[in-house]
């Protein structure tokens, strides 16, 4: 997307070597152009990361289209139907999508994350948002109930004491009584307290 643009650039800078005015706007296009391609490659790097997979595969291309169709959960081989003129931007889309609802985010979101990528990726990558692989087994259950339902509060059971935003719901996993552990929500304004019984009993 951005080749066109930097040559683009490259010309003007060439034409009018005489021009002042016309090679100042050709840098100033040119380091515009640079600003969004790094913003694209950081978002994304970050965003391959949290989904357990390399970062730097984002700047090989095809190997970074195979990735993306992992952290969406499609098919390998659809890597080749993005290849594909015309059908590509289909499958691209969907792609965009699994990834952005995989993150707990929703399909306009995806949508976002196809036609802005300057934008969408680094809010994804440099988020607080976590993919399903990283939030444990039944996660992928609890995701689609809060996508159905969209509560501002979720309590779910885990082994520790934890919280995370999912979309517009926030989760929260109060840890296990066993072991003492807590956490009190505030339910107008979801202000949480945290903590272990045996650390107030040692007070």
């Amino acid at each position: 997307m951005s080749f066109p643009l930097i040559s683009f650039s490259a010309l003007i800078l060439q034409n009018n070597d005489n021009n002042p005015l016309q090679t100042v706007a050709g840098v100033f296009f040119l380091t515009v152009v640079f600003a969004f391609v790094v913003t694209v490659i950081v978002g994304m790097w970050k965003t391959f990361a949290k989904a357990g997979e390399p970062g730097w595969g984002v700047l090989i291309p095809i190997y970074n289209l195979y990735l993306m169709t992992r952290i969406a959960g499609r098919p390998g081989w659809w890597t080749l139907l993005m290849l594909l003129p015309l059908v590509n931007i289909v499958f691209q889309a969907v792609v965009s999508i699994g990834i952005a609802e995989n993150f707990g985010k929703s399909a306009l979101f995806g949508i976002g994350l196809l036609f802005l990528p300057f934008i969408f990726y680094p809010i994804l990558g440099l988020g607080d948002a976590a993919h399903k692989s990283a939030r444990g087994e039944g996660s992928e259950a609890v995701a689609e109930l809060i996508k159905t339902y969209r509560p501002r509060l979720a309590i779910v059971a885990g082994d520790g004491v934890s919280e995370e935003r999912l979309g517009t719901t926030l989760v929260v996993s109060p840890g296990r009584i066993d072991r003492g552990q807590y956490a009190v929500i505030g339910l107008h304004d979801l202000a949480i307290e945290v903590g272990d019984v045996a650390e107030h009993a040692s007070v």
